[in-house]
């Protein structure tokens, strides 16, 4: 079997031991980034990382719209509690009189 020996894209002269996960293309030692378990070129992995920042941004506001529709509707039980406690005392009220 022959090995056919692959340089780095950007280094033409270093041997490559990666390829970006997104483009393809190999990498050397240096030019690998390694980022949420895979290998990336500079490019690619800065994309990836916006990427997941977009993500985990916008399940926090996922996250914080529920608390805020949570709170929403605790605080709409509280006044139909509040009012149903209001009738019924002057319910009562009025059978006193």
């Amino acid at each position: 079997m022959i090995f056919e020996t692959v340089y780095c894209e950007s280094h033409g002269n270093r041997i490559s031991c990666a390829a970006c996960f997104d483009c393809g293309k190999l990498l050397c030692v240096e030019c690998a980034r390694r980022s949420f378990g895979r290998d990336y070129c500079s490019s690619c992995e800065h994309a990836e990382r916006s990427k997941q920042r977009r993500r985990y941004s916008d399940k926090l506001v996922f996250i914080a719209e529920g608390r805020e529709r949570q709170e929403a509707r605790a605080l709409a039980l509280r006044h139909a509690a509040l009012i149903a406690l209001c009738l019924a005392t002057a319910a009562i009220l009025l059978r006193l009189h």
